[in-house]
């Protein structure tokens, strides 16, 4: 007991600094509200990407850039997307609407002129200037890349507005309603939530779960894989641990390395996440791995020493973290900071995670069940809880400054429809 309060104190000590830099934002962003002045021809700074990392580091930089800067937000969707419940509504229909909030709400709460947003897919970096596929040219002093990583839909989407993306969820809906065997490819966090609630809520079906890894959710520890384990036996879902699949023979059965075959007429792929750094590979190719992760020093500027008004952030970022929201918007205030010292000619700061908050997740297990779970050393703690079917989707929403569930057409002062 005592070494569990122990960990819980070393935790809160270790995002102190955190905590206090974000009571201070709020303090200067009010008084920054009333202080910006847009000009006719500010210099900006562009964030490629609108997801948690890219958001969080533009409405930062928004709140706190002087006067002669303004932010420019490229996302290739109209909406966030609210990726933390796409693996429950893939299964539960009703709730779809809810994992993609309008940008608009909370952008209306800035300066006028500090932040505009534009909807569009980057073609083209160079070293001043980014390239639209709409030929949309923006120059730029500083610019963070925020593009995340690509894979399987639905849960890595590229769709360009709410109405495809909520029809790609009503047809993976339609298609494990229908399925008689089911089976998911992958034991990260995605593929465990997916086979969990798909059998949680049709007890009926065959799900099995395949993965190459000995233990599930293995970027955790054993304690989260035992739960789970027990989850999926309770359930009944059939786990093949340190599998590959060799053959997809036709569309009735896969061969696995060990020889079993598995019958399934629905096949989940919840593999294959890639880096989405593609748009720097022209401008600098040496800063981008074999894996594909974009190379950044300790600031999170990208590693080419020629480039250093450039940062990336997030998944698309080599930080040696865990790939989370949660990381995203820690390295997001260590970016803002870093180019408003640039501005100021002031000393950049590194960036340190927090590893019990890196460590951390909040998992589902079923459709009314989860476990909270995080890592402080060779400690871990597991707390099970019980989850709403919207998985609380409203509280972002109301984060994001929207009425939940009204998705109104807003169009603020800072959203470019053309230029």
């Amino acid at each position: 007991m005592f070494a569990n309060i122990l960990m819980y104190a070393q935790i809160v000590i270790s995002a102190l600094p955190h905590i206090h830099n974000q009571i201070l934002l709020k303090i200067r962003s009010r008084i920054h509200y009333y202080t910006y002045k847009a000009v006719p021809e500010p210099l900006n700074i562009v964030v490629i990407g609108g997801s948690f990392g890219g958001l969080t580091l533009a409405l930062e930089l928004a709140n706190t850039i002087p006067t002669g800067y303004r932010v420019v937000l490229v996302e290739k969707r109209s909406h966030f997307g609210y990726t933390w419940v796409f693996p429950r509504v893939s299964v539960v229909e009703g709730h779809e609407h809810k994992a993609f909030i309008p940008y608009g709400p909370i952008l209306q709460s800035l300066p006028q002129g500090a932040l505009i947003l534009k909807q569009g897919v980057v073609v083209e970096v160079s070293e001043k200037r980014i390239i639209l596929q709409d030929g949309t040219v923006f120059d730029f002093e500083y610019l963070a890349i925020a593009t995340g990583s690509t894979g399987f839909a639905p849960w890595h989407q590229s769709l360009e507005n709410k109405t495809q993306g909520m029809e790609t969820f009503q047809t993976m809906q339609n298609s494990i309603r229908e399925a008689t065997h089911l089976v998911v490819i992958g034991g990260g966090a995605v593929g465990v939530e997916i086979a969990s609630d798909a059998k949680s809520k049709y007890p009926e079906k065959q799900v099995t779960l395949i993965h190459s890894r000995d233990t599930l959710l293995n970027t955790f520890g054993k304690r989260l894989h035992d739960h789970a384990m027990q989850v999926f036996a309770q359930l009944g879902v059939n786990v093949y641990l340190g599998e590959r699949v060799l053959v997809e023979d036709g569309s009735t059965s896969l061969v696995l390395k060990s020889g079993k075959e598995v019958p399934f007429d629905l096949l989940l792929q919840c593999t294959g996440q890639r880096p989405a750094s593609n748009i720097l590979a022209t401008l600098s190719s040496s800063s981008i791995s074999p894996s594909g992760t974009i190379l950044v020093q300790k600031t999170l500027q990208i590693l080419d020493p020629e480039h250093p008004n450039i940062y990336a952030l997030g998944d698309v970022a080599k930080t040696g973290g865990v790939k989370m929201g949660r990381a995203a918007a820690l390295q997001a205030s260590v970016v803002a900071q870093n180019i408003r010292n640039m501005i100021f000619g002031k000393a950049l700061k590194d960036y340190q995670s927090i590893p019990a908050l890196d460590s951390a997740i909040d998992l589902t297990l079923g459709l009314t069940s989860g476990a909270v779970y995080f890592r402080h050393g060779d400690k871990e703690i597991l707390l099970e809880r019980k989850k709403d079917i919207d998985l609380e989707a409203g509280k972002l929403w109301k984060l994001l400054g929207a009425k939940p569930f009204e998705d109104e057409a807003y169009v603020p002062h800072c959203v470019l429809r053309s230029l």
